[in-house]
């Protein structure tokens, strides 16, 4: 991912005058990359918002909120493509908008992940005016907007807002595009709930829901009534606007926070801790994240806390447990994830 980032900033000439908006999101790699003082950033993410800003960027951390942006204000726009096809729609309209006449949209991207297409789109706002194959099937282009140019895409459904039902439980969540599995409930997620609410001695004290999503695992366990409080947290946006939205449609107490991977919550503060960790970060997987969700959970837990973790049956996070001195034992299975039970040894 790092080279399809880096490769956004190689015209050195173009981005270093102007007024320059940096697109930030999951598959963005922050590796070699630093402050430009006449580039902004946007992004959803908290972790990546506080990268950036450490390397001396400022910017707008937000749902990608671009409609408040004014028209024809940027001379060039840096765009590293992402993995939801509803996002890039939504952005490359805005960018349309927001980039000046004779301004330029910077996309990167590998063929494998759909650049193409999206530079086929691009194209309409005006012109392809560089277009470079920067090798392993990494792509680079710049498209110059010319007055006039439209993007025939629906930049409108990234603010539709969807209803997931769940029949089992007679409850519904809202949710929309731009957080992982909107459409759905998630099957691992589904096992864990389903697992814990069978014990009813696996959840008591101060519970966390550590990248809570929409809020499923939270609303699904949230009632217990050997949960003395309950707090949800995600580095996501529009994850936490919804999570909160969704546990107090259903009337369930918790402090639901903006956070990166609980950082910025006590150490050793919680009995019990839920989670679904993701294993993905933009196009690929990152053994880095799985070793962050691992260290974390050990600092959050109390001294004879438990964390219950579902993963893909493919994840070794044994290993990595291994290494961070957490005991780790699988609790349940079945051929497509499993559920492990984490204690800290020291």
């Amino acid at each position: 991912m790092a080279e399809a980032s880096n490769a956004l900033f190689r015209d050195s000439e173009l981005i270093n005058s102007g007024k320059g908006l940096l697109i930030a999101d999951e598959s963005f790699d922050l590796s070699g990359v630093s402050a430009k003082e006449n580039i902004r950033y946007i992004t959803n993410r908290k972790d990546i918002d506080n990268r950036l800003q450490e390397i001396g960027f400022s910017g707008n951390l937000s749902d990608f909120e671009l409609e408040d942006a004014p028209d024809n204000h940027f001379d060039f726009i840096l765009f590293r493509l992402n993995k939801s096809k509803v996002l890039t729609n939504y952005l490359l309209v805005q960018a349309n908008r927001i980039l000046k006449a004779g301004g330029s949209l910077i996309l990167t991207g590998n063929n494998k992940e759909g650049i193409k297409s999206v530079i086929k789109h691009a194209e309409k706002m005006g012109g392809l005016v560089e277009l470079e194959l920067l090798g392993k099937g990494l792509r680079y282009a710049r498209i110059e907007k010319r007055a006039g140019g439209e993007i025939d895409l629906d930049g409108e459904e990234y603010r539709q807002f969807v209803v997931i039902e769940d029949s089992a439980q007679e409850i519904e969540f809202v949710s929309k595009p731009g957080i992982y599995g909107y459409k759905k409930i998630d099957d691992g997620s589904l096992f864990l709930a389903e697992t814990l609410n069978k014990d009813k001695f696996a959840l008591e004290g101060k519970v966390l829901d550590l990248g809570c999503g929409y809020g499923y695992l939270a609303a699904s366990v949230g009632k217990n009534p050997k949960i003395e409080s309950l707090v949800a947290t995600d580095c996501n946006v529009a994850s936490v606007m919804l999570c909160q939205h969704n546990l107090q449609e259903l009337g369930i107490e918790a402090l639901v926070t903006l956070d990166d991977c609980g950082s910025e919550l006590e150490d050793r503060s919680f009995d019990r801790i839920i989670c679904n960790p993701p294993f993905h970060q933009g196009f690929g997987t990152s053994q880095d994240l799985t070793i962050k969700f691992v260290q974390n959970t050990k600092r959050l837990l109390r001294r004879k806390g438990i964390a219950y973790f579902v993963v893909n049956r493919f994840i070794a996070i044994e290993q990595v447990c291994y290494d961070q001195y957490v005991k780790c034992t699988e609790l349940a299975g079945n051929p497509q994830f499993k559920i492990l039970k984490l204690e800290r040894i020291k």
